[in-house]
């Protein structure tokens, strides 16, 4: 079973790393952000989630999102405000 849950690690801190180098280079790219928050979510941080997908829904146009992606990031979003009690 560990050998599974550092996979999901190793996995999420690829990700982590290519959404960042990509948002370099498109930094208002809707889907990116709203990626990257939910990543950050998943991990815990959610400080820098909420960073994220704050920016997303308030200064980026949303709308670009796929409605799975758009799902989880409005999810995500809720969950930390509720948690931080924003």
């Amino acid at each position: 079973m560990e050998r599974a849950v550092q996979g999901v690690d190793d996995r999420y801190q690829r990700s982590l790393k290519m959404l960042e180098q990509a948002l370099t280079l498109s930094p208002q790219n809707a889907y990116l952000n709203a990626k990257l928050g939910i990543l950050y979510y998943h991990l815990g941080d959610y400080s820098l989630a909420y960073t994220y997908l704050h920016w997303l829904f308030t200064e980026l146009d949303a709308k670009e999102l796929d409605i799975e992606s758009l799902n989880s990031a409005m999810i995500a979003l809720a969950v930390i405000a509720i948690k931080q009690q924003h």
